[in-house]
């Protein structure tokens, strides 16, 4: 659909999920719960595949295995590199988003 109004408000429904799983992978990030990462791993999965977001996904993926095998420093790392593709996604969602209607 090319209607700029709907295009526009899927993108902030999308700015404010991004905006949620952010905060939830930060919590997660301080406190590991893996059963918690698995549902916030499905969540984001479905999202990511629908924009082509596979590294995120796989990311993801590796950090929950971290956490269940308790390789913290593995984890921290993994969720920093999460939180960066979250960060990417919330440039193309947010109020700064590219804009891609013609001119």
């Amino acid at each position: 659909d090319h209607d700029q109004g709907k295009v526009s408000e899927y993108w902030s429904q999308l700015d404010r999920e991004c905006q949620s799983w952010e905060a939830e992978l930060r919590t997660l990030l301080a406190t590991p719960d893996v059963e918690r990462l698995r549902r916030l791993h499905h969540r984001l999965k479905n999202a990511a595949g629908q924009l082509g977001l596979w590294k995120l996904d796989r990311t993801l993926g590796a950090l929950r295995e971290a956490m269940e095998r308790g390789e913290h420093d593995k984890a921290r790392d993994l969720g920093a590199s999460a939180l960066r593709l979250i960060a990417v996604v919330r440039q193309f969602t947010g109020a700064n988003r590219l804009n891609t209607s013609s001119r």
